[in-house]
């Protein structure tokens, strides 16, 4: 064999061998317990080990509904209990069996298995048959025996993964459809797909942090019915947000679109830093004024005997304050007026901490947000003007 045909064999190979996508699912709404208990009349033998009835079970039962299917054994029920249970009072049996289990289920569906005749099941509603269990034996029996779910036997080669999956397909969507739809169980939930974004992708659905992608796709299922706005934070990407309506039963579709951060997004954390930087500025200019509105001076004036009014206050200090001029009767020659240093202190404060916050808060991604900055502007000159005016005073 020659080393062209080598060539071409391994080309042909490599998209059998290459891995193929991988598909996560987080799940957001919690499964109610659907506990099976698989039947087998004495003396027969079933073709199929419960593990394989319950993986076909839970299967359609997560596909369709917002229950999940475990046996009884891992409810911590003694399978030998339930087999012993007498005939006449079976149900109030096997209901006070479930009820008794360290985790609850709210329904109990007995798979009765006979290898010639085939399979029938029942479903027994927990929750409502509970109340049964303190009547007497045979009116309990009777009472939960008109609530449950009896389907009719059918052929099954139980052997077979398809035809189990057939079956609890007809199951679920057609016999037992109607008790399921009466409790909310059926098609209680839809769901989003989401295809593109990188492993470790973090994923918020309504404003909380629900997982993070593990794969090409990331299955989001147990979704309320309506609208939800998704997001998708990763890593190197700006923000990946859009709003996704939800129907019951279905899955929507979500393509994440990459948009790569540009090199010019520093001019947010730059406002952040520099409001840092004002926010700084305003204290140590705040305290400057402080010191000269407390260093003793104060204000005198001759008046008239008789005569209304009172003396002038010098008010907090200006930046053309010169307290060395003092004694004197002008008081423009001390403080000739200006801007006044406290207030102006204190607006750099507030401008400062409005716009560091504001951009560290609210801003995500490299555009500007400009009513922070005009926020901050506002909130520097309202400051500013209620400073002066309570420091003429």
């Amino acid at each position: 064999m020659n080393a062209r045909l080598w060539v071409l064999i391994l080309a042909a190979a490599i998209p059998i061998l290459s891995p193929l996508p991988v598909r996560a699912e987080i799940q957001v709404a919690s499964r109610s317990i659907l506990s099976i208990y698989v039947f087998v009349p004495e003396g027969k033998k079933s073709d199929a080990p419960a593990s394989a009835l319950l993986r076909a079970a839970d299967r359609a039962l997560r596909e369709r509904t917002s229950l999940y299917a475990i046996g009884v054994d891992e409810l911590g029920i003694d399978r030998a209990v339930l087999d012993t249970c007498d005939p006449a009072v079976r149900f109030g049996c096997w209901v006070r069996a479930v009820r008794s289990a360290s985790s609850a289920a709210e329904y109990l569906l007995v798979l009765t298995f006979h290898p010639e005749l085939g399979i029938y099941s029942v479903l027994i509603d927990v929750g409502r048959a509970a109340p049964a269990l303190e009547l007497p034996q045979e009116r309990a029996e009777a009472e939960i025996f008109s609530g449950i779910v009896e389907t009719k036997r059918a052929p099954l080669n139980a052997g077979n993964e398809a035809a189990l999956g057939e079956y609890f397909t007809r199951l679920f969507e057609v016999e037992l459809r109607p008790m399921l739809e009466r409790s909310g169980h059926y098609r209680a939930y839809g769901a989003i797909s989401v295809r593109g974004s990188e492993k470790g992708a973090a994923i918020e659905l309504d404003g909380a942090a629900i997982g993070v992608a593990e794969g090409a796709e990331t299955l989001i299922s147990g979704v309320s019915g309506g609208k939800h706005v998704l997001r998708v934070l990763e890593k190197g990407s700006l923000p990946f947000e859009t709003g996704v309506q939800v129907e019951r039963g279905k899955t929507a579709e979500v393509i994440f679109l990459r948009k790569t951060v540009p090199e010019d997004s520093w001019a947010p954390e730059a406002l952040s830093i520099g409001g840092g930087v004002l926010a700084g500025a305003g204290l140590i200019v705040s305290a400057v004024g402080v010191v000269h509105a407390a260093d003793g001076l104060r204000s005198a004036c001759v008046v008239r005997d008789g005569a209304a009014g009172g003396c002038a206050s010098l008010g907090a200090p200006s930046f053309n304050y010169e307290p060395g001029r003092a004694p004197e009767l002008d008081r423009e020659r001390i403080d000739s007026g200006g801007l006044r240093i406290a207030p102006f202190g204190v607006a750099l404060l507030a401008t400062g901490l409005v716009l560091g916050g504001g951009t560290w808060f609210f801003t995500d991604g490299e555009e500007i947000n400009w009513w922070i900055v005009g926020a901050s502007v506002l909130a520097g000159g309202a400051t500013y003007a209620a400073g002066a005016v309570l420091g003429a005073r």
